[in-house]
């Protein structure tokens, strides 16, 4: 391994106090203890991208160090014998981290693809400088010199090799769900029951307490403290509860180590609460912490099974650590390097341990290589100029077609990414609950307005070919229809678990994208997964929509046209289930733009312009409904000739929804005449005997005949006429409230206006 100078090893950051952690930790594999590492996110990420995601911290590393703390990171992610532990407090973080990379790589890969249209215009004439300075290129320029780093990776192969580990690791060498160990020799069930039986103690808090303190006081630094709070909670939260399961599994001869090698969690271990919670042997606290130093100490140290000579070994370090602290006081470092056998021991096993570690070679490759090219980069600066720096970059690596094989191995490693992001952000099993007594409400319900059966939920799904998703599409489907008086209720609640639980299965078999899946896996979010299941069903839909970018057409897999109209409504319904408005405006007016002909796009912007109606002190929308009766009004058109399997009864409901805004009081679409021609024409549409599926019809006509009646108080009408009107009104909106799932709170309080104006004639 040429380059390392002889102290560039991050093994010379170790302490007295981690090397009396090792051996301790020696002392209780002598004992026969087994280990298990609880992985921080910052470790994960560090070593599939140890530039920082985006290269914006490669000038501050040292290349050495960057090797060695890959060769320590890959103990516990590839050598140890059992498996890395992914807390559900660092799972959260993964998601993101998984989201917010995907959309960097999007930008990137943008940018890429107009290099691409760029050197095809010039011939791939990269020489040519007059070209690449033209105003032409002026905006792409831009662009590049603000994206330097990450495209220097890229063009190494750097993130790709990164996003490749990060597959690698997810799909097979971690522990996702907290604790299974898959070894026959652990009880693995009743160490799973400990980790989900450990709950939020009081010590988290106290952590979290001492760091407000510590802030409150550093004024200047605070607001960063607020940004960075969530992560500590997570910091907090995890060594709370790993401690907690030591104490658990100490009688088992199991320990927990916590790998964190940020300076944050070193503060936390030092806190007295945090010891005065660790386990002990013989008196003397277990630090669990680790850190990569450590890690590359006991791979440098290694002696197999001779737990003598590690001791030893470890000895010797330490050793050398303090001759080595004393001598540099002195500047005589490199007389103590000439001379000393114990660093030349240490030196040559650092060297050795380098040598054995094949599996990095790829990496270390590409990080000596990106070494030297920054290396010849500080030679061209004399340019000064950063445009020369990167022309000088373009001409290297993006001229003579080169560009071609950066974008297409960049595309791959995209698809890595996406199917990182999908298979693992939204696992379905802990929001399944078949004894949840509120299930039917949630089911349907978003926290916007709309009440209709076939419009709450984004079920006009039209791509779906493949027999098992339709199969579950419509187990789905028949679930929201069905009411809660029907003897095949419990039927079809049961089906639907099977169907979900069948999908699962599905999703853990998968190997490559596929979008059908995707499009059920969306909804799946969205019924099963309450509040939350909306924001990261709508997060789900559009990221695949973001991920239909021009490089992704020379992958077949990746094309999304086929599907891209179902995965638009998606996103529209779910955004306005959140109540996430603006948004879902935006997205519906740009599917509209591109499907005008579709009419979901103008059912879903009209649905969410009057959620947004209904909101408007939040919203601060005016006090309009015409363009989303415009908006319903042709729906209702597109409806009629859409082929679809739901079409009759989307175009009743969009009829009930039109009948229903011509009779909202107040608006400026108000006109009761037309609100009574839709509901008579929804009446021949659609038997009222059938209407107990659909409890909204009765409100809608029940809000109507009120209406009629305020309308007959104010032409001075006779009192049975009036009587005659609420009666209706009353009759409408008692079996609306009979027929809906549950307590419609909208339902109860327009029976209460009615009844109690009713009360008046009686």
């Amino acid at each position: 391994m040429n380059g390392y100078t002889k102290n560039d090893s991050i093994i010379y950051h170790l302490t007295d106090g981690d090397i009396e952690e090792l051996l301790i930790e020696l002392e209780l594999l002598e004992k026969g203890f087994s280990f298990f590492y609880v992985v921080d996110t910052f470790d994960l990420l560090d070593y599939c991208f140890p530039f920082g995601i985006y290269s914006t911290k490669a000038d501050d590393y040292s290349f050495h160090e960057i090797i060695d703390n890959q060769i320590a990171l890959s103990e516990v992610f590839h050598i140890h014998k059992n498996k890395p532990i992914l807390m559900d407090e660092y799972y959260s973080e993964i998601k993101n981290k998984l989201r917010s990379i995907s959309r960097l790589a999007n930008k990137d890969n943008i940018l890429i693809n107009q290099l691409d249209d760029f050197y095809t215009l010039s011939g791939y004439d990269s020489n040519n400088l007059e070209l690449l300075k033209s105003s032409d290129f002026e905006g792409l320029l831009n662009e590049l010199k603000a994206n330097l780093s990450s495209l220097l990776t890229i063009a190494f192969g750097i993130f790709n090799q990164g996003v490749n580990r990060l597959k690698q690791i997810v799909d097979g060498r971690m522990m996702l769900k907290e604790f299974d160990a898959g070894n026959n020799e652990i009880d693995s069930k009743s160490i799973t029951a400990k980790f989900k039986n450990t709950i939020e103690s009081p010590l988290a808090k106290k952590i979290m307490d001492h760091y407000d303190k510590a802030h409150l006081k550093d004024k200047k630094n605070y607001l960063d403290y607020i940004r960075m709070k969530k992560s500590l909670k997570n910091d907090a939260l995890v060594i709370d509860r790993v401690l907690q399961i030591n104490k658990k599994l100490f009688a088992e001869k199991i320990i927990i180590l916590y790998l964190s090698s940020n300076e944050r969690s070193r503060r936390i271990f030092d806190f007295p609460e945090v010891k005065n919670g660790s386990v002990r042997l013989n008196e003397n606290i277990i630090n669990i912490r680790r850190t990569r130093a450590q890690l590359f100490a006991k791979m440098v140290l290694n002696e197999t099974n001779n737990f003598q000579k590690k001791k030893e070994n470890l000895e010797i370090l330490k050793r050398v650590i303090k001759k080595r602290v004393k001598l540099l006081k002195k500047d005589t470092r490199y007389d103590f390097e000439r001379f000393s056998p114990e660093r030349l021991f240490l030196h040559s096993k650092i060297s050795r341990a380098r040598e054995r570690h094949e599996n990095l070679k790829i990496f270390t490759n590409k990080f000596q290589d990106y070494k030297r090219f920054l290396n010849e980069l500080s030679r061209v600066k004399h340019l000064e100029e950063r445009d020369g720096i990167v022309i000088h970059i373009l001409q290297k690596f993006y001229g003579q077609k080169k560009i071609k094989q950066v974008a297409s191995d960049y595309a791959k490693s995209s698809l890595y990414l996406f199917e990182l992001q999908f298979n693992y952000d939204y696992v379905l099993y802990d929001i399944i609950s078949a004894s949840d007594p509120d299930f039917r409400s949630y089911f349907r319900e978003g926290r916007d307005t709309v009440q209709g059966v076939f419009q709450q939920l984004p079920i006009m799904v039209c791509s779906i070919k493949n027999e098992f998703y339709k199969t579950v599409l419509e187990g789905i489907v028949q679930f929201i229809l069905a009411c809660p008086y029907k003897s095949d209720v419990k039927e079809k609640f049961l089906n639907l678990q099977n169907f979900t639980r069948a999908f699962i299965k599905k999703d853990e078999e998968s190997q490559q994208i596929d979008f059908e899946h995707e499009i059920i896996r969306t909804l799946l979010i969205c019924c099963w997964g309450k509040n939350l299941g909306d924001e990261h069903a709508s997060d789900h839909a559009l990221d695949i929509l973001r991920m239909k970018i021009p490089n992704y057409k020379t992958i077949s897999k990746i094309d999304v046209s086929e599907f891209e109209k179902d995965f638009y409504m998606l996103a529209i319904w779910c955004l306005r289930r959140s109540k996430k408005f603006d948004e879902a405006n935006t997205i519906a007016t740009a599917a509209i733009a591109s499907f005008g002909d579709d009419p979901r796009f103008f059912h879903g912007r009209s649905l969410n312009c009057f959620s947004m109606y209904m909101e408007r002190d939040l919203t601060g929308v005016s006090k309009s409904l015409k363009s989303a009766l415009e908006d319903a009004l042709k729906a209702k058109k597109l409806y009629e000739e859409f082929e679809l399997d739901l079409r009759p009864h989307m175009i009743t409901s969009i009829i009930n929804t039109i009948s229903y805004y011509y009779c909202f009081e107040g608006s400026d679409i108000y006109n009761l005449e037309e609100s009574r021609y839709f509901i008579e024409l929804l009446k021949k549409r659609i038997d009222k005997i059938k209407w107990m599926d659909f409890p909204e019809y009765f409100e809608t006509e029940a809000y109507l005949e009120y209406e009629e009646y305020k309308s007959l108080v104010a032409k001075q009408a006779s009192e049975q006429k009036k009587k005659d009107k609420l009666s209706n009104a009353l009759r409408e909106i008692e079996k609306a409230v009979q027929f809906t799932t549950n307590k419609n709170e909208n339902f109860v309080h327009l029976r209460d206006v009615i009844k109690e104006e009713y009360n008046k004639y009686v």
